[in-house]
């Protein structure tokens, strides 16, 4: 099989599709299960899978369509139907049972002739044609004793190109007919089924297909290793599991994705995480291309503010930099909700904010028409990700440390967590003062012989280079002003942000210790960009700080969300333990 086929499983046969098909397992085991109890003697329960581009709607679909197919029991009374992604063709309610009509003589001799005897329908307009229709193939399915299961991909534009009419009957046949099972998939969330004016709202039952997480990541890459004979992704996993977990994240754990991911780490075993994201930009630009082109010039317009700000923004925002009326600008905005591209979040005013839907989409667009300082913001959290995703780096770094210092035998690996010093006499005694220090600090004891091995390093000459040591003794001990103050001369130093690790770690005391007016002063005032390089601890703040900020919370992108869910649990933690 094609790699390529990967990413149309239309393309693949069954016993392909069904091989292939190593993630999504629950969602599948349980809509299989609903089918299998639900012996569809009453109108049954449809179903709507949601989930953006590339997260396995066709695939879903096609997986239960060939599980119904060779499941025996199931097969002698359901009789399932794909309707294919691309149904130009279907604009009204009519034209859907006309399509029906020819797929069921495709797929079942039972209906031989069907399509033949819609000709013979006499009516007086199209909805009497609809009604007529509508109950000829209904007594076609009846009389051939099988329940229809449609699986109908891109259900959401179907229902988009309905009439209201058209919908209200649609749901008054399916609330009555207890032959006919629809199950769709959106890669949006669709208003006719979450607006209650809609005749849709709540009538499906929603199977949302959410990022991939760590393990189903490495299922996959795993999986797609030992189909292409790669063998190169469990040696990448096991030796650099933060380069596969940053890219998840940033990329947002999409299927399609990572199958980008599996071609890049074939070709190049002991890469970067950048190099492979530039790989990843570049094979995805014709697919984001095409969806620019085929938005009007405004939307294009629009598209471009809202990716540029990367965090969501408001109508009146876009406005003024488009200097367009804000009418027209949500004018805009509510079809470019309705067809899935920009997302709408609800705020505590009337002011809601707007992002792009798909959060990957967002980076491309920053790292192809961005200046040099948008494709800065998204190294830098990349950067981070890597940094963030390595287990547990500055107590692991302690450890060692801790041997170091117990044991003079025992190798230390170069890694530090201090900044480099000159090597003299001196030098070495700060570094072995702050080394004992933080392995008291990591295990929590004897706290006041910290605060003075640190204080005696950071007193001695170059001892203020590696001050942040002396910073986290103080915040540990509740010396809250004295470390305040060692803070803001620790934070206008540019050097200071090369290490990742140490900056996060302070921030997160600092909002331990609910320092947050202060970090958010650090935040606003600083020289150095420290909100976009360190963005996830900005949104932690923001987090804690929601009654004074209610909505700067909800800009926050997807992209950002689990890091930012672990840095205020980590931060909660270290709140109890060093209180």
């Amino acid at each position: 099989m094609e790699l390529s086929h990967i990413y149309n499983p239309a393309n693949q046969t069954a016993d392909e599709l069904i091989e292939n098909f190593v993630i999504r397992n629950r969602e599948f085991q349980n809509l299989m299960a609903d089918i299998r109890r639900d012996k569809m003697k009453h109108p049954p329960q449809h179903y709507i899978i949601q989930g953006q581009r590339g997260a396995g709607k066709t695939t879903l679909l096609l997986r239960v369509y060939y599980e119904i197919k060779r499941d025996d029991e199931l097969i002698k009374w359901m009789l399932p139907i794909v309707f294919r992604e691309e149904q130009y063709n279907v604009r009204t309610l009519f034209k859907f049972w006309e399509e029906l009509a020819h797929y069921l003589e495709r797929e079942s001799d039972l209906f031989y002739g069907l399509v033949d005897s819609l000709e013979s329908l006499h009516y007086a307009d199209f909805d009497e044609y609809e009604e007529k229709l509508y109950d000829l193939i209904s007594a076609k399915i009846e009389e051939g004793e099988k329940k229809i299961t449609l699986l109908v991909d891109n259900i959401g534009m179907l229902f988009s190109k309905f009439s209201k009419r058209d919908q209200q009957r649609l749901r008054e046949v399916l609330l009555t007919n207890n032959n006919l099972r629809i199950i769709g998939a959106s890669a949006y969330v669709m208003e006719a089924v979450n607006n209650y004016l809609k005749p849709f709202y709540e009538f499906f039952k929603v199977i949302n297909l959410n990022p991939l997480h760590s393990d189903e990541t490495k299922t996959l890459l795993i999986a797609l290793d030992r189909k292409f004979k790669s063998g190169s992704i469990p040696k990448i996993i096991r030796e650099q599991p933060e380069r596969v977990e940053a890219l998840r994240r940033i990329t947002g754990g999409v299927p399609r994705s990572i199958v980008l991911l599996f071609e890049i780490f074939s070709d190049n075993e002991r890469g970067n995480s950048m190099k492979d994201l530039e790989v990843i930009l570049d094979k995805v630009t014709p697919l984001y291309k095409h969806r620019m082109d085929d938005l009007s010039a405004q939307q294009q317009e629009i598209t471009h503010i809202i990716a540029m700000n990367w965090d969501a923004v408001s109508v009146a925002e876009i406005a003024k930099k488009a200097k367009l009326e804000s009418k027209k600008v949500s004018s805009q905005l509510t079809l470019m909700v309705a067809s899935g591209l920009i997302n709408k979040i609800q705020t505590s005013t009337k002011n809601n904010l707007y992002q792009l839907n798909e959060r990957f989409f967002n980076i491309w667009y920053l790292m192809r028409f961005g200046v040099q300082k948008e494709r800065d913001k998204v190294k830098w959290l990349l950067k981070f990700l890597e940094v963030w995703c390595a287990s547990d780096v500055l107590p692991n770094r302690v450890d060692a440390l801790a041997k170091s210092s117990n044991d003079p035998s025992c190798e230390v690996q170069e890694e530090k967590v201090f900044y480099p010093l000159k090597p003299n006499t001196e030098n070495e005694e700060i570094e072995r003062l702050n080394k004992i220090a933080c392995v008291h600090f990591y295990s929590k004891e004897n706290k006041q012989k910290a605060i003075g091995l640190a204080r005696k390093a950071y007193e001695k000459p170059g001892g203020d280079l590696v001050g942040h040591v002396f910073i986290i003794m103080l915040l540990w001990d509740n010396q809250i002003v004295e470390a305040k103050e060692l803070c803001l001369r620790f934070f206008n130093q540019e050097e200071v942000y090369e290490d990742i690790s140490v900056v996060s770690l302070l921030m997160e005391l600092l909002m331990a210790k609910k320092q947050f007016h202060f970090l958010l002063k650090l935040f606003k005032e600083n020289n150095f960009d420290i909100k976009d390089r360190f963005k996830a601890h900005y949104y932690v703040l923001m987090h804690f700080m929601r009654k004074d900020f209610p909505n700067e919370y909800l800009k926050m992108g997807g992209e950002l969300k689990q890091t930012v869910e672990e840095i205020i649990a980590k931060t909660e933690k270290m709140a109890i333990d060093y209180e």
